[in-house]
């Protein structure tokens, strides 16, 4: 079996001393010529050193490990495309920083009790350092995340209403309401309305309701509380149809924000029961894409993904770092894509 590189192997290579080499490996801002830098990383390389990050913890005291936990009632948490997205790029930030990473979610339990003694026996039994934590939350586990603040760092990949103390990272929901809306009442129709699900306990259906509501004000259109409708993901297909075929004549533009109304409305393009753009214009969310199996060019606001999962992980290491001396909440701007469908 081939020796380990060592520091010591590489600082006997430059002509320095460990403490350099481990200084420079470690990115400490000490003042170092580049050539130096440059000259230590370079050798690293050649000579096939990896962290040994099991020995860094020993020393720290640390674990160096980052838990992800799921939050909601959901199977298989990677089945939403939007969440594989955001916790692919935070893990691609958190392995190039040497994490490792434990996975745990909450689905299994239904009393906010159990959902609680599970997150402290898994995440503060010194298992990891810090938890990024997939949301949105409902709001029955909001004082379970609160208690969990003051045992270790953790991010909140979602947001929740009421409360500065959290560190959260999220695209900006009311203004992707905002921005839909706004979008459609440039292109010069009047009625405009959304179709969402039902706005209930999750935080982001609030915000973007509001945000598109703000949007029509601000463009002097009559905000029509008959044309904002919510839908039951579970409707059935003939009584989302029924919703759409009600919708013609009564909007000129919808915001559609349930996936299964969408899914609904891409069959009967394709079945001739109704034209898009011709009945109404229509815009959607970029995420509901990946359940929509049409050659429709949807004009869709889209989450930034990469930028959300990145953050998530930027911001769990800082605090880690530098520790919590104060809370940090990130939002993320919307991205409007214009299709074929306004």
């Amino acid at each position: 079996m081939a020796k380990r590189v060592t520091i010591k192997d590489i600082a006997k290579e430059v002509g320095v001393t460990p403490s350099t080499v481990s200084c420079i490996l470690n990115n400490k801002p000490l003042p170092f010529k580049d050539e130096t830098v440059k000259e230590v990383k370079k050798v690293a390389r050649e000579m096939g050193y990896t962290t040994n990050v099991f020995a860094r913890g020993l020393v720290k005291g640390t674990t160096n490990t980052i838990g992800f936990l799921f939050m909601g009632n959901t199977e298989e948490p990677f089945s939403n495309p939007l969440v594989f997205k955001i916790v692919s790029q935070a893990l691609n930030a958190l392995n190039r920083k040497d994490y490792s990473i434990f996975f745990s979610r909450s689905m299994h339990f239904d009393d906010p009790k159990d959902v609680e003694d599970h997150v402290h026996s898994t995440f503060s039994s010194g298992r990891v350092d810090g938890v990024i934590i997939i949301g949105p939350p409902e709001h029955q586990y909001h004082d379970i995340l609160l208690k969990l603040k003051y045992d270790l760092p953790y991010v909140l990949v979602g947001r929740v209403e009421g409360t500065r103390r959290m560190n959260m990272v999220d695209v900006d929901n009311e203004q992707m309401g905002y921005c839909a809306a706004r979008h459609l009442a440039e292109t010069g129709v009047e009625r405009i309305g959304y179709i969402a699900n039902e706005i209930g306990g999750y935080q982001f259906q609030v915000d973007r309701d509001k945000g598109f509501r703000q949007a029509l004000k601000d463009a002097g259109k009559d905000v029509d509380e008959e044309l904002l409708v919510q839908s039951r993901t579970d409707s059935s297909q003939s009584k989302e149809e029924k919703l759409i075929k009600s919708m013609i004549g009564k909007v000129d533009a919808l915001y559609i924000w349930n996936v299964s109304v969408a899914q609904t409305l891409c069959q009967m393009v394709l079945e001739k029961k109704i034209s898009i753009p011709g009945d109404f214009k229509v815009i959607i969310d970029e995420g509901m894409k990946d359940y929509l199996n049409t050659q429709i060019r949807f004009t869709s606001i889209e989450i930034d993904t990469k930028k959300i999962g990145v953050l998530a992980a930027e911001l769990i290491d800082e605090k880690l770092q530098k520790g919590q001396d104060h809370f940090s909440q990130v939002f993320i701007e919307p991205i409007l894509n214009i299709g074929e469908t306004t």
